[in-house]
């Protein structure tokens, strides 16, 4: 049996490492990342940086409500964030810290 860690938790994301195949597994929202330590490290590092200023007004007349995109390496596949995905996916990948974050009651989706 394999041992997985539990790395960090959000609302709506898991970070789990898993020492038989050396990889990271990042579940956020509907979306599941298997990464190896550089590639999260790249990842880490790109989201930290993403000037989300920028994309919300570059896309403000977008009909999406998520303007923030983030790439991937398959040509046809783009993920939208919108800021509170971006803030959330931030305070996921800041794994190395070990604050708890409580929920607001704002979080909270009834």
């Amino acid at each position: 049996m394999c041992a997985i860690n539990f790395l960090k938790r959000t609302k709506d994301g898991i970070l789990l490492y898993c020492h038989c195949s050396d990889k990271y597994q990042l579940l956020f929202k509907n979306i599941n990342y298997n990464l190896t330590l550089f590639e999260l490290e790249r990842f880490v590092h790109y989201i930290e940086n993403v000037n989300e200023s920028y994309w919300e007004e570059e896309y403000k007349n977008s009909v999406y409500d998520k303007r923030i995109p983030i790439p991937s390496v398959q040509a046809n596949l783009m993920i939208l964030l919108d800021l509170v995905d971006l803030y959330e996916l931030r305070e996921l990948l800041n794994y190395k810290t070990k604050e708890t974050k409580y929920v607001t009651f704002r979080e909270i989706d009834y």
